[in-house]
């Protein structure tokens, strides 16, 4: 971490994508100066980003192992909608390495948009693990550029 604070990465950023530098050091400092970017310029935008990483980790912990996301179970519209961003999203994310966390800007709405119309914890187990899932999906996306946990905002 001392090595990723003294290219000016704040300590919770430089905590947070402290398990990149095991992969990529190059890569982990690229993640970290486009984080410590993001939340300098865009503060709001930050805040947002790392509360609905955070939400989706703390959700997604409660999947199951080998579940695969069904979208013949979804009920509302916006699950097609949120798998579809995601999916895009993710492919976007994979052609550029997981080297550009500004991609998951583009996610932070439709997740938001997601959590206001479903819930994910239905009565119905086969809904439920579906969307956890879902959740656990966009959890890995999240997870390859960083811990949001570990970020203060």
């Amino acid at each position: 971490n001392s090595f990723l604070t003294e290219q000016n990465i704040p300590y919770d950023i430089a905590n947070a994508i402290a398990p990149l530098s095991m992969c990529s050091l190059t890569k982990s400092v690229s993640v970290g100066i486009a984080l410590s970017k993001i939340k300098e310029t865009t503060p709001v935008e930050f805040k947002t980003l790392v509360e609905t990483a955070v939400r989706v980790k703390r959700l997604a912990k409660n999947a199951k192992q080998n579940i695969k996301v069904n979208s013949a179970l979804f009920k509302e519209s916006i699950e097609n909608e949120a798998l579809n961003e995601l999916t895009s999203i993710s492919k976007k994310a994979e052609q550029e390495n997981h080297s550009k966390p500004t991609t998951l800007l583009a996610l932070t709405q439709p997740m938001i948009n997601y959590f206001d119309k479903v819930l994910v914890m239905d009565k119905d187990d086969k809904t439920k693990q579906n969307r956890l899932a879902f959740l656990s999906n966009a959890d890995n996306l999240y997870t390859n550029f960083a811990n949001f946990e570990e970020i203060s905002i």
